[in-house]
């Protein structure tokens, strides 16, 4: 480059040059930023430069078009100051390839009197028609980047269509060079995959821990103890729950790989090349036996329980998603169990200073079950109910073992099901062969063919997968858990339960698949508590590895009874009269008096005197629990007034709590009567 205009030092002071230098990948060698440097140097050295204060910021192993990156932002920073008096750089392609973020940050440093220079591009802004080729040179270097991409993915398509590997190794598997013994990596290549022994194992024990319903949390906590390696590209070591999603929801374990169903979009703001989804269309698989670690059965029943943690109809990802900046609390153990006994929407974490439940509808008025008890009484009042229940079921193992034992032995069920999967087998298989005559028989087959194919390959997998389970569970070994051992878990579970912490989630989800929270009206007031309706499934306490195969299954009628236990718990502190009313009114109908009353149920004589009246305001009324189940919203509910945050004058003015008292229960009483 010949320079019309001399590189001079400003007037009483050396001039003060920055000289900048970058590559893009790991695999380029990192004496390339000595060597620009050097160049930089020797250019400086034949303008006649000699004197100058010479400073250096790099950024190795980082691509020209990203935006933002820790040198280039030093650069801008010491632009805005006008910290140089000269940048030099190899070429622009150095600073940028990314034509706008190198034309802007060029600009601001012409407006701030530096001077640029870009050796190879002849670009220097001292002259006056800098931007034409500082435009041209950037062009050439982004069309540059294109043919790469280009000849990458024509190489990416030729190991694909040799069966090569391709991508990230993916856990649980080895890679293998086809020439190990040559000097470098790039000659040791293709690359093929294959199960590694080692860690097979533990792969096949997640799809079986997701397949009986652990949460992937869990199961993300039992991987990183295990120490499965993950992707060489991963953050951290450490398993999380998207990873375990991602996993499971692979069909690469099962032996069909997929290529492309992601691709490589440039993001224009910041130049970051970010993967979106790909055009079904142009998604490729292939059929690859050893890369089978699981069996269909097991694959699908994994994913089966993934799909069922999804509760809504699928919607579009991304910030289009109506969820999208939504917060969530799923750290909970009673996420995604506990829901409205009214509208079926979850219980949130929502309100009050100690911290209650909420229907999550409630804040945008599509639900009137506003009762918000405290989540430290709701998570003691249901750990204690779950456990006294698993501790008196001396009644019901038996009964369960027996059911146990005649599902294993039920050969006859389990004969006549397979004859119905294999006559259903057959019929997809007709209806396979038929539509594929037409496709072959047709010039241009058309879509709706296509798509009818497609659904028949997929039924006809779950068909087969279902045969194979069913032959799996034929092929179990007749071992039964003897009583002593469920007992020994049930106890085990029942001290957890006290806890009520997230170590029991996996159990509790198992044993109870949701939670009511049902609004009740409390007899002779307008206060509205919340009760808890739910059911024990006596089937979760066999051991984990008969839970796959026992799911869905059904005992004989003579055992449904045990199968599942209702349960109803108080998710709210009983008051006098509630708790004491029919027990106080028993014993003073004795002749007892309101002391020895109170003495006896371990309350005061004024509460005893309000339990009493209660009980026999109870007794007129014909009635023996003191709380109705609500159907419709309470016409003046207590404490169920305007949020203050909307109407500030309902929370100075109103705050009139009704409470039970001897005259409010008499007024009822001679209502009801």
């Amino acid at each position: 480059m010949r320079l019309r205009y001399p590189i001079e030092a400003p007037p009483g002071r050396k001039l003060r040059v920055l000289e900048y230098a970058r590559y893009s990948t790991e695999e380029q060698h990192p004496s390339s930023i000595t060597d620009q440097f050097s160049f930089c140097d020797q250019f400086l050295a034949s303008a006649g430069v000699k004197d100058a204060h010479i400073e250096r910021i790099s950024d190795p192993e980082i691509s020209g078009e990203l935006v933002s990156r820790p040198g280039i932002d030093q650069v801008k920073a010491g632009i805005r100051t006008r910290r140089w008096d000269l940048l030099l750089v190899e070429d622009s392609g150095r600073f940028f390839r990314h034509e706008t973020a190198c034309g802007e940050m060029i600009e601001k440093a012409v407006d701030q009197g530096i001077r640029v220079i870009a050796i190879n591009d002849d670009v220097d802004t001292a002259e006056e028609d800098w931007e034409d080729p500082l435009h041209e040179a950037m062009r050439h270097h982004a069309r540059t980047n294109r043919y790469t991409a280009k000849r990458i993915k024509r190489k990416l398509d030729a190991l694909w269509r040799m069966g090569a590997a391709i991508g990230q190794l993916r856990p649980g598997y080895r890679r293998k060079a086809t020439n190990p013994d040559a000097e470098e990596r790039k000659k040791k290549g293709p690359f093929f995959d294959d199960v590694d022994p080692k860690w097979a194992p533990v792969v096949y024990g997640v799809y079986e821990r997701i397949a009986k319903g652990d949460p992937p949390w869990h199961v993300a906590q039992w991987l990183s103890e295990q120490g499965l390696p993950k992707a060489a590209n991963a953050a951290c070591d450490s398993w999380t729950d998207k990873n375990v999603i991602a996993l499971i929801k692979n069909p690469i374990y099962r032996g069909v790989e997929v290529y492309r169903d992601k691709i490589v979009r440039k993001h224009y703001g910041t130049g970051e090349h970010r993967l979106v989804r790909n055009n079904p269309k142009e998604i490729l698989t292939r059929q690859v036996a050893e890369t089978r670690i699981v069996p269909d059965w097991l694959w699908y029943a994994a994913n089966k329980k993934i799909e069922e943690r999804t509760t809504r109809t699928p919607a579009p990802p991304g910030t289009v998603h109506p969820l999208a900046g939504v917060p969530r609390d799923s750290r909970e153990p009673l996420s995604g169990i506990f829901i409205c006994g009214i509208c079926g929407a979850k219980m949130h974490v929502d309100g009050r200073r100690e911290g209650g439940c909420r229907c999550s509808n409630v804040a945008r008025g599509l639900c009137w079950n506003k009762v918000n008890p405290l989540r430290s009484l709701v998570h003691r009042q249901l750990g204690k109910a779950i456990s006294d229940q698993l501790l008196s079921l001396d009644g019901v193992l038996d009964a369960l073992i027996d059911c146990v034992r005649d599902r294993m032995q039920d050969d006859g069920g389990r004969k006549e099901r397979l004859a119905k999967l294999q006559a259903e087998e057959q019929q997809l298989l007709t209806s396979r062969n038929r539509l594929l005559d037409a496709i072959e028989q047709a010039k241009e087959p058309p879509a709706v063919l296509l798509d009818r194919l497609a659904k028949r390959e997929e039924d006809l997998a779950r068909v087969r997968a279902e045969m194979d389970r069913l032959k799996a569970e034929q092929a179990l070994p007749q071992q039964l858990p003897s009583r002593q051992q469920i007992a020994d878990k049930i106890k085990e579970m029942a001290v957890q339960f006290l806890n009520m912490d997230r170590d029991i989630i996996p159990d509790l989800r198992r044993l109870v698949p949701a939670i009511r929270a049902v609004p009740h009206q409390q007899f002779g007031t307008n206060q509205v508590v919340l009760r808890a309706v739910f059911e024990l499934r006596m089937i979760a306490l066999l051991p984990d590895q008969m839970h796959s195969l026992l799911e869905g299954s059904t005992c004989p009628l003579s055992n449904v009874k045990f199968m599942t236990v209702p349960i109803i718990v108080d998710l709210f502190e009983r008051s006098a009269g509630p708790r004491y009313g029919l027990e106080a009114l028993a014993l003073k109908e004795k002749g007892l008096t309101l002391e020895v009353i109170g003495k006896r149920l371990g309350i005061a004589k004024r509460q005893a005197h309000i339990a009493t009246t209660y009980g026999a305001a109870m007794a007129a009324a014909g009635i023996t629990d003191p709380y109705l189940e609500l159907k419709d919203p309470l016409a003046a509910a207590s404490r169920w007034r305007t949020h203050p945050r909307f109407n500030d004058k309902t929370m100075h003015g109103n705050q009139k709590h009704n409470r039970t008292t001897v005259k409010q229960v008499e007024a009822e009483t001679a209502l009801l009567s």
